[in-house]
C-alpha cells in the first residue's frame, strides 16, 4: 500500500517460454500463457509488465502480449532468461518503484534477485508447464501459483 492509500505498482517479470514449457511457443500458446497469467498474477492496468523469449519466438510472443508491455529478446542457451535478469539488475531501484514484484517462470536462474528483492518488496512467483525450481520456492517464502496452459493450445492450437 502507498501512504495515498492506493496499491503500489507491480513489475511482472515474465519468461513466456518457461510458462508453455516450449522454447518457440505458438500464437495460441502464447495467448493462452498470457491470459492466465494476467488472470492468476492480478495484473492491474497500471502495472509494468517485461516479457522475455527468443528472436525465433519473438514473433508470436510479440502478438501475444499485452498492450503497453515491453518485449525482451536474447539469442542462446536461456537467453529469454539472461535478458529478463538484465532487467532485474537494479534491484534498488525496483525496490523503491514496485511494491510487488512478479516473476513468471519457475526457473531458479531468478532465485537470487527473488531472495534480494523479497526483503523490501513483495515477491511472487507465477509458473506455468516448466518446472519451478526449488531455490526459487525458498526465495520468495513459497509465495507461487501455477497456471495451467489448455490442451488445445499446447498442441499448437489444433484440437487433437
Amino acid at each position: 500500500m502507498r501512504a495515498n492509500g492506493g496499491q503500489a505498482r507491480a513489475l511482472h517479470v515474465v519468461d513466456i517460454e518457461n510458462l508453455v514449457g516450449a522454447a518457440y511457443p505458438t500464437a495460441a500458446q502464447a495467448e493462452q500463457a498470457m491470459q492466465a497469467y494476467a488472470a492468476v498474477a492480478l495484473v492491474a492496468d497500471r502495472d509494468h509488465m517485461i516479457v522475455g523469449c527468443s528472436p525465433m519466438a519473438a514473433r508470436w510472443v510479440g502478438w501475444a502480449r499485452p498492450a503497453g508491455s515491453r518485449l525482451v529478446v536474447r539469442h542462446g542457451k536461456d537467453g529469454a532468461d539472461l535478458a529478463l535478469l538484465e532487467e532485474l539488475s537494479d534491484r534498488e531501484h525496483i525496490a523503491a518503484r514496485y511494491g510487488r514484484v512478479v516473476i513468471g517462470s519457475g526457473d531458479g536462474i531468478f532465485a537470487e534477485s527473488a531472495a534480494y528483492l523479497a526483503a523490501s518488496c513483495e515477491v511472487q512467483v507465477v509458473f506455468g508447464a516448466g518446472a519451478l525450481s526449488r531455490k526459487l520456492l525458498m526465495a520468495v517464502g513459497h509465495r507461487v501459483a501455477a497456471i495451467e496452459i489448455g490442451a488445445s493450445a499446447l498442441n499448437g492450437g489444433v484440437v487433437a
